[in-house]
């Protein structure tokens, strides 16, 4: 009977499988942002190793949360390991960084109220533009690479309204070296490369160019040497 009478009362003892709501709470801020984040990508490409700041320090909470459930011993074991290997571990590197502000002062130096820069980069697109926004001079710019990619149907409308009004073009390119490229239809609506194209080096694998084109004044050059550098404008100084 005693036995009979223990396991009944055994039994009887409610198991508690059910989270805390502290846990929830946790739970939910480490789901909740990755979710958010995928459902805005669905309409607005956002997702980029940009969405690690938005997903590592709730991770780090849910972490902090689990340590916390242990007794202090087992707390001060995994702390030290958890030390020791991020002293040790030799994997992650330095973060690459384009050279945006540099790019950046380079059009600015060189720009007025009639360029226009055409941002063909498939991500960064909006760093590029706040280093130019940090600066007295406004440059108007278009985001070409996105819009051709995602709203087809709008591209060849917003690049003519882009390009209207203006005589000078920047074409800032970050993209697969096999990736479509706009050079050639700027060439085909009347423009014309006027600066050797400048290479700022590789980011992922990606080249990061930035080239300079010019709208052809109308009339014959002035002068034409070796079918090659043609001389279209040129200003007497006393």
């Amino acid at each position: 009977l005693a036995g009979i009478g223990a396991m009944g009362a055994y039994a009887a003892t409610p198991l508690k499988w059910r989270p805390s709501s502290s846990s929830l709470l946790v739970l939910l801020a480490a789901v909740l942002p990755p979710v958010l984040s995928v459902m805005v990508n669905t309409v607005y490409p956002t997702l980029s190793f940009r969405s690690l700041a938005v997903i590592v320090p709730v991770v780090i909470v849910l972490a902090a949360h689990g340590l916390s459930q242990f007794r202090q011993r087992e707390q001060a074991v995994l702390v030290v390991f958890i030390t020791i290997f991020a002293l040790t571990s030799t994997s992650a590197n330095p973060i690459d960084r384009p050279p945006w502000p540099e790019i950046a002062d380079h059009i600015i130096a060189r720009s007025d109220d009639s360029d226009v820069v055409l941002l063909e980069n498939d991500t960064d697109e909006h760093t590029l533009v706040y280093y130019m926004e940090q600066t007295a001079i406004s440059v108007d710019y278009a985001y070409t690479q996105s819009t051709r990619e995602f709203h087809p149907e709008d591209y060849q409308h917003y690049l003519e309204n882009a390009l209207d009004g203006k005589n000078g073009v920047w074409v800032s390119k970050l993209d697969w070296p096999q990736a479509g490229d706009i050079r050639s239809q700027l060439t085909q609506m009347g423009f014309v490369e006027s600066a050797p194209q400048v290479d700022y080096g590789i980011y992922n694998n990606r080249p990061i160019l930035l080239s300079r084109y010019d709208r052809l004044p109308e009339g014959e050059p002035r002068a034409v040497f070796d079918d090659i550098l043609r001389l279209l404008r040129a200003e007497s100084v006393n």
